[in-house]
């Protein structure tokens, strides 16, 4: 019995410290993926780089409807190695999922970057990286919160009562 529960601790651990970081896990919805790759208006020579990838469906999705680079950068080692092998079932050539703090990962490539993160953490930490790192022209697409402290978005989506909001801001 003491085996299980450490095995369940050292899985767990390592979700609650990513959840800590900048949001817990929970899935974008399957139904608003068609709408972030409409609104991320991504071309062949964009990077995309979704903050926190969980279990890779984003980045996924994206990559089989783009032909933009893909990079998921997860925290939590359990998520990231199902997210790699989703990657590596569906044979996706242009993604890849990092391992890795995403407040650590460089953005000076990134050209897009997609973020489902509590409000909190987005405003005290993840606004300044972007100031800082990311070039002019950087599309950041923010899933359900407000990225505040970078702009006032230029386009906030939310199609009907049921869905969840998609704000797009521009550098």
């Amino acid at each position: 019995m003491i085996y299980f529960v450490v095995v369940i601790f050292i899985i767990l651990l390592p979700l609650a410290i990513a959840g800590f970081s900048l949001a817990p896990w929970v899935p974008t919805r399957n139904r608003d993926l068609s709408r972030i790759v409409a609104l991320a208006e991504l071309k062949s020579n964009d990077v995309f780089v979704e903050l926190g990838s969980g279990n890779g469906r984003v980045v996924s999705y994206v990559a089989q409807h783009s032909s933009a680079q893909c990079i998921g950068v997860e925290r939590a080692w359990p998520l990231y190695l199902i997210s790699r092998l989703l990657l590596w079932h569906n044979k996706i050539p242009n993604a890849r999922i990092v391992l890795g703090d995403l407040f650590k990962y460089d953005l000076h490539d990134a050209t897009v970057i997609f973020v489902f993160g509590m409000p909190k953490p987005m405003k005290e930490r993840l606004a300044q990286k972007i100031k800082t790192e990311c070039k002019p022209g950087t599309r950041i697409l923010s899933y359900s919160f407000h990225l505040r402290g970078l702009l006032d978005p230029v386009i906030s989506d939310k199609p009907d009562p049921q869905s969840l909001s998609i704000y797009v801001y521009t550098l």
